[in-house]
């Protein structure tokens, strides 16, 4: 099992995607650079990744290049702007529903937890996706690794055609697609490489909802389970 399903309904999903394409068009959006960093070493001599979600690229004059792969083309958009309930109570139930199946599945109970969330919002003109994963917990934990990467659609592309608005994933170098359902939340470890599929041809926004969770002190999860 690279990805777990996990059947939820949230309450007044009209509301929640109401107020985060409310503010897309009233707030004035900063897309995040890519973060670059130059490592002194020889290409060959240095690892493909190193910590905080960087990945080895090209060798330049000062040393060896390496780049986050986690920005996004579309609007991702941090959670804690939120203050209305529905959408507070979206991040919340995902974050319950998520540790207390960590808890059911290991037997690890009440060991600290953390939410980092946000919502990603690609819409029909994008036209760039590549796969990245969430490694890092966040800019302020970086080192931190991530035990679960969820995601949560509340509104799903139409109008795709073959590979169109599906969820791609990596294992090892082999491609596998997912067919994207509403009501599911998608829990998967934040090391897996994924991608969000364009849409051209849609006349809707996919707007996700999505998070990673670090569980301190946990040497278990869903995947790694015997």
């Amino acid at each position: 099992m690279v990805i777990k399903e996990i059947s939820l309904e949230v309450p007044n999903i009209k509301n929640i995607i109401r107020e985060v394409e409310t503010s897309i068009a009233v707030l004035s959006y900063n897309k995040p650079k890519p973060r670059i960093v130059v490592v002194p070493g020889n290409f060959d001599d240095l690892p493909e990744e190193i910590e905080g979600g960087l990945y080895k690229t090209t060798q330049t004059a000062e040393g060896t290049l390496y780049y986050s792969r986690d920005e996004a083309p579309g609007y991702q958009v941090e959670s804690g702007i939120y203050q209305d309930n529905d959408t507070q109570n979206l991040f919340k139930l995902a974050y319950k529903t998520i540790i207390q199946a960590h808890e059911e599945s290991t037997g690890e109970k009440n060991l600290p937890s953390y939410q980092n969330s946000w919502f990603y919002i690609s819409p029909p003109s994008n036209d760039s996706a590549s796969f990245h994963e969430h490694t890092r917990f966040n800019d302020t934990f970086p080192y931190d690794p991530t035990v679960y990467t969820w995601t949560y659609y509340l509104q799903i592309p139409d109008n795709c055609v073959e590979k169109e608005g599906k969820l791609a994933y990596l294992v090892g170098k082999e491609e596998h697609l997912l067919d994207i359902q509403l009501n599911t939340l998608y829990v998967f470890p934040g090391s897996l490489p994924h991608r969000p599929n364009l849409a051209p041809n849609s006349t809707l926004n996919r707007i996700t909802a999505a998070g990673n969770i670090i569980i301190a002190g946990s040497e278990k999860n869903f995947f790694n389970l015997q």
